[in-house]
């Protein structure tokens, strides 16, 4: 067993969390040793992409509720689980699994069932009898019974992802308790108009899709609070007749290419999360936004932040990421509420005066911008700083002291600087729980690491000159540090 699932194991049997999480901790078998979790509800397998079996022995944990093989080389499930008769979520996508068995059934707490990217050939017959199922997955399976869906009154979520649909299926009326519907990454070209009015939907995603104009019924949508439209790639003119229900709460329009705001977003008086990445902004036009809380600008073409911004008296998490901004408007420390701030990958040589005034920062980034020869020891106003990420920031053998000044850090990110040793001060970060060291050139690591008595991720991956230090790293795996070592010298 590796270091990353010995620290999480440790780490839910210390702490006697009911979720152990073992995702992507390359397991080519489960560790027995779980089996004795007696206290696990929430098991996380995701992503062990050689993991092909459960053993016998996890037929013990029968309080588990939820279950996650996801993206596992798994081609049936053990028989002993419809012993596990509290389970309520059970997610098999992207597995081997071409059959699904009759006894799920027999699990009357079952409401989430995920089963898209599997072998399945077509869904059961008895799928419509599972008592309790209110949330499906059917992405990417190849079946075309899809319409036995219809005869799921309860079902409240469905996903219907990349299953090369042309047209909305007309039986999707017939589930009249359908609150969340996702028809991404399909080929829709028109919506019946009869789609945003079902009298529950309040989440559609329409992402990556075809389609040549939005229904106009849209606008009168009674529910509807979250919509995605992502990766369209659509013309102006498509945008220029979209017109959203004024009660909209979370719109995505990322990957859109787009140029300028399209109006029908202008007056928005609900609107709390505004996903605009990915496309060709330069900047945004005054708008009524008055209870927006996050805005996603990353990868546009900003060269200043956008004087909209500043009538945003509710924004809390601004990303603009891989933008061209050089400097920060003095009027930055007027959003009070800001509290997450990421300016990774813009061309900053400076610390710009105004990131210094904002009252309420936990969370700063500043991944990839150039500050080698800038002075950062200002950054120490920022005193409830909790999150700090200087990825490719410093390119410097040895970490910044001014660091060791943020008595509340709880993350710290100083992944690609070229440090060769673990900074002395770190000790004094008491508050510290992930340390973020990946791809630096450290010669040694030291018991510092023992003096941190919240830590409990650590990541050391692609630290190719690291000698090995085995006793330490377990010492702290048993501790219920998880421990990433990939690409180090030692990695087994």
């Amino acid at each position: 067993m590796n270091l990353l699932a010995q620290g999480r194991i440790a780490a839910a049997r210390l702490s006697r969390s009911p979720v152990l999480d073992l995702s992507d901790c390359d397991l080519r078998a489960v560790p027995l040793e779980i089996a004795t979790l007696d206290f696990v509800r929430v098991l996380n397998l995701r992503g062990n992409a050689f993991l092909a079996a459960l053993p016998a022995a996890l037929q013990s944990m029968r309080e588990l509720e939820q279950l996650d093989l996801s993206s596992t080389s798994m081609a049936a499930l053990p028989e002993w689980l419809r012993r596990c008769e509290r389970l309520q979520v059970l997610d098999i996508s992207g597995t081997c699994i071409s059959a699904l068995p009759a006894w799920l059934v027999e699990l009357p707490e079952l409401h989430t069932l995920n089963i898209g990217l599997t072998d399945l050939v077509e869904l059961p017959a008895w799928l419509v009898e599972l008592p309790s199922l209110r949330d499906l997955d059917v992405s990417a399976l190849d079946g075309n019974n899809l319409a036995l869906l219809a005869d799921l009154p309860c079902l409240e979520r469905l996903t219907l992802n990349t299953l090369s649909l042309t047209e909305v299926p007309a039986w999707l009326q017939r589930l009249t308790r359908l609150t969340y519907l996702d028809l991404s990454d399909n080929h829709l070209t028109h919506l019946p108009d009869w789609l945003a009015l079902l009298p529950r939907l309040q989440t559609l995603d329409l992402s990556r899709n075809r389609l040549e104009r939005m229904p106009a019924s849209l606008v009168a949508s009674p529910q509807l609070q979250v919509l995605r439209l992502c990766g369209m790639r659509q013309s102006e003119e498509f945008w220029a007749d979209v017109r959203l229900p004024a009660q909209l709460v979370e719109l995505d329009i990322g990957g859109n290419w787009l140029s300028q705001l399209p109006q029908g977003l202008h007056a928005l008086p609900q609107l709390q999360t505004l996903e605009l990445n990915a496309n060709n902004l330069v900047t945004l036009p005054a708008v009524a936004w008055p209870q927006l809380r996050t805005l996603d600008l990353y990868g546009n073409h900003l060269e200043a932040l956008p004087l909209c911004l500043r009538t945003l008296p509710q924004l809390a998490t601004l990303i603009l990421g891989e933008n061209a901004v050089v400097e920060l408007p003095a009027w930055l420390g007027e959003l009070h509420c800001l509290h997450t701030l990421d300016l990774e990958y813009n061309a900053f040589t400076q610390l710009p005066p105004a990131l210094c005034a904002l009252p309420a920062l936990q969370a700063l980034y500043l991944c990839g911008s150039w500050l080698a020869d800038a002075d950062l020891t200002p950054l120490t106003k920022l005193w409830q700083l909790e999150h700090l990420g200087l990825t490719g920031a410093m390119g410097m053998q040895h970490a910044p002291s001014f660091i060791a000044q943020f008595a509340r850090l709880r993350l710290l990110n100083l992944g690609f600087n070229g440090l060769v040793g673990l900074p002395a001060w770190l000790p004094q970060l008491d508050q510290l729980e992930i340390l973020n060291l990946n791809y630096n050139e450290l010669e040694t690591i030291n018991d510092t690491l023992l003096q941190l008595p919240r830590l409990r991720c650590l990541d050391l991956h692609g630290n190719t000159q690291l000698p090995p230090a085995p006793e330490l790293l377990h010492t702290l795996a048993a501790r219920g540090v998880s421990i990433d070592t990939q690409f180090c010298r030692f990695h087994r």
